[in-house]
Parts: C-alpha cells; structure tokens; sequence
C-alpha cells in the first residue's frame, strides 16, 4: 500500500510545477481532531484558485457573469498538533511552482455532539501567499501579496472502522496586493475577493498504514460587485 501512494505522488509531480499566484481551496480536512500531545503530517496534491487571475478577470471581463476563473495543481504540507481531547492546530504550507508559495495557519475546535458517529467542526485560520512573476512576452513582471482568513465549518460521519465521509462549507476573504512593471512603467492595485467554498469528501484509515483522504467540490468567486465566477476543487492527500 505504501509502494501505491509513493507511485500517485510521483505522477502527480510534474504537474505541481506551475508558477501562479494559487490559493489552496482543497477540503481535505475532517472534523476529528488529532490527540492531546499528538502530531500528525499530511502530504497533499490538489488544484487551487489563481486569485490574480480572478481579480483581473473581473475587472476585464466585467459584463460577464459566473464565468469559469483559473485553477492550477499545487503540493502542500499540513503539520497539525493536538492541544486537548477537542482541538488542534495546523501550520500548512503549498507551492504553486517556483514563484509561488502560500501558508495557512488554522485552529480546529469540535462540537459536542449526541450522535457518536457524527462530528462537527470549524477550523477558522488565517492565509498568506506570495507570488514573483515575468512575462518575458509583454515586457511584465509582478509582485503578488495575498492576506486573508478562512472559517469553514466541517462535519464528518463515520460509516465503519475504517470509512468516513466529510461535508464542508467555507467562507475565505483574500485581499490581494500587486505591485507590476510593464514596459519600465510601475504600477500597484488592490483587489478584494470573497470565496465560497462547498466540498465532499471521503477518508480511509488502514490499521498501521497511513490514512488516504480525496476531495471535490467548487469554489465560489467574487468582488462583491453582483459578478461570481467559479473554480474546480479537487484534493488528494496522504496522513500519516
């Protein structure tokens, strides 16, 4: 089972080699939190939203509503640790290539719940992502600073020992910063973007062999100007 995992990473690779202002959307989390003193890591593949390619869409395209925005393949690292029987937190970092890079920082804390099968969570964090390109074509370069906040709310049902299924919904704000040189002319916007996320997900956990976890979903887009656009969401990870 491990030589599997090992072989899917390897494929997937090549294709985390994108450089692109990329946020990671994936739901690969479950509303279970990791035991007191605990440490768990998670090796993840998954598509994110371009946000710059986003904000400029709608700022080009501004009579056209809920069109298809950019995605693009990243790789992360998730590192959680448990604080008590109830919540953990998480340091997660992604690179979207050689010119990007994102961190995420999040808090998870559950709900009691009545149903022992059943398992509600939020896990609000906060996000970082930077981003240096060129565009050798136009004469550009640019400098991409992203700032904002995620709060999803996560509940997971147990179907048997080793099985259980994931729903997430999730609001993320992304303030994003770009500084551009075009043609030796320098120029700096601001963008705002609101996210709405709404992801699937289902869980495996072998007996001393490390969990697999898959997602999809879409991921909602907007300046908050009666526009939206939407990006897939699809997220495979592996926890050990």
């Amino acid at each position: 089972m491990k030589n599997i995992y090992a072989n899917i990473l390897l494929i997937l690779f090549p294709i985390l080699l994108t450089s692109c202002a990329v946020i990671d959307t994936s739901g690969l989390e479950t509303a279970d939190t990791i035991p007191k003193g605990k440490i768990k890591l998670a090796i993840e593949a998954s598509i994110g939203t371009e946000l710059l390619f986003s904000a400029e869409q709608f700022e080009q395209d501004s009579l056209i509503d809920f069109q298809e925005s950019a995605a693009a393949a990243i790789g992360a690292l998730n590192f959680g640790f448990g604080l008590d029987d109830k919540s953990d937190i998480h340091f997660k970092a992604w690179g979207s290539g050689f010119g990007g890079i994102g961190f995420r920082i999040f808090f998870k804390t559950k709900f009691k719940s009545k149903n022992e099968n059943i398992t509600r969570a939020i896990a609000p964090g906060v996000n970082f992502l930077k981003y240096d390109g060129n565009d050798d074509t136009h004469s550009r370069t640019e400098d991409v600073r992203s700032f904002g906040f995620e709060i999803p709310y996560i509940q997971t049902r147990k179907l048997g020992k080793y099985f259980s299924t994931t729903g997430i919904i999730r609001y993320g704000f992304d303030q994003l910063l770009v500084d551009s040189v075009i043609n030796d002319d320098f120029e700096t916007k601001e963008y705002s973007l609101h996210r709405i996320g709404i992801i699937g997900g289902i869980s495996l956990k072998f007996k001393q062999l490390p969990g697999l976890r898959i997602c999809a979903g879409v991921e909602v887009l907007s300046p908050m100007n009666d526009l939206y656009s939407y990006s897939p969401i699809f997220g495979f990870g592996i926890v050990f």
